[in-house]
């Protein structure tokens, strides 16, 4: 038996954000993995330990921005 006893954090996308903040200095996001985390969590966190040590992530990650949600109607459910 499986059982999960956690919060669904998901995007209205259903694709997490990877990047900087945009509002605040030195901040960075990582979240919305819908339980997808516990797989993706150490590649993350490499392309994260990247982008704040060396300013360039070590993965591409300019599809998952916190800017995509900005302003009305920015994001649409895909399918």
């Amino acid at each position: 038996m499986r059982a999960w006893a956690g919060i669904e954090a998901r995007m209205p996308d259903d694709i997490p954000v990877i990047g900087p903040s945009l509002e605040v200095e030195a901040a960075y996001h990582a979240f919305g993995f819908s339980a997808h985390g516990f797989q993706l969590g150490p590649i993350v966190g490499s392309s994260l330990a990247a982008l704040i040590t060396t300013g360039a992530s070590n993965l591409p990650i300019e599809a998952f921005p916190i800017g995509r949600f900005r302003g009305a109607g920015a994001v649409a459910k895909a399918g």
